[in-house]
């Protein structure tokens, strides 16, 4: 009786799960923020680092968000410069009314004075692209751009060969104890948004444990 519930409970929870093949997204940006929000997860089939925080632009009652990937950019580099920058966007004005294009622009030049390298990307690729380099995204609702700001993470400890893989060919680097690094290497490697990055629940009493896949894709993908 204990056996068939844990098989329901498990096939249940793997229901629960986000199909790959059910992920459905497009290129193109949009206008709506809700709607690049999804459609950047549904690319990237909402991995397990990435970090998003949704807020309204200082001043305005518009809303926007910010997204990055745990361990490829710095948190704290992010937050005292980026976000600082959003949330102290000031209208002088009580009449004027700022489009969404007109305060992305603003924000692009105040984030400038802190950020080293500001752009402006147009394509969901070019956006995943830069957000798997470790640098942080900022959308604005009602605006088809997005904002890059650099804010890569540079790490600090060196990391040493493998001794036991002395004899395989190519470039090794060896796994250390903190979980979250690790799947930053994995990330720093390989910059697919087809790499999948999964936490997994366990009845382990320390740590975490977290898988990596790519999915099948048809032929020509």
């Amino acid at each position: 009786m204990d056996k068939d519930k844990s098989t329901e409970q498990k096939q249940m929870n793997k229901d629960k799960q986000p199909s790959d093949k059910d992920n459905q997204f497009t290129n193109k940006l949009f206008k709506s923020l809700d709607k690049n929000i999804e459609n950047f997860k549904s690319m990237m089939n909402a991995p397990s680092d990435l970090v998003l925080k949704k807020f309204k632009v200082g001043g305005t009652t518009t809303n926007c968000a910010v997204f990055c990937i745990d361990g490829l950019s710095n948190g704290q580099y992010i937050a005292e410069n980026i976000v600082n920058s959003i949330l102290s966007f000031d209208i002088k004005s009580n009449s004027f009314r700022p489009t969404p294009d007109q305060i992305l622009e603003d924000l692009k030049y105040r984030v400038m004075m802190t950020a080293d390298d500001i752009t402006v990307k147009t394509t969901l690729d070019d956006v995943t692209l830069e957000v798997l380099s470790g640098n942080t995204a900022v959308l604005v609702d009602g605006c088809d751009k997005v904002l890059i700001a650099s804010s890569m993470e540079v790490t600090q400890r060196s990391l040493e060969e493998p001794i036991t893989e002395a004899l395989v060919r190519g470039p090794r680097i060896g796994f250390i104890e903190n979980l979250r690094m690790n799947t930053t290497l994995v990330r720093r490697g390989i910059r697919d948004p087809n790499l999948r990055i999964k936490s997994i629940i366990t009845t382990l009493p320390k740590g975490g444990l977290h898988k990596g896949y790519k999915p099948k894709l048809p032929a020509g993908v």
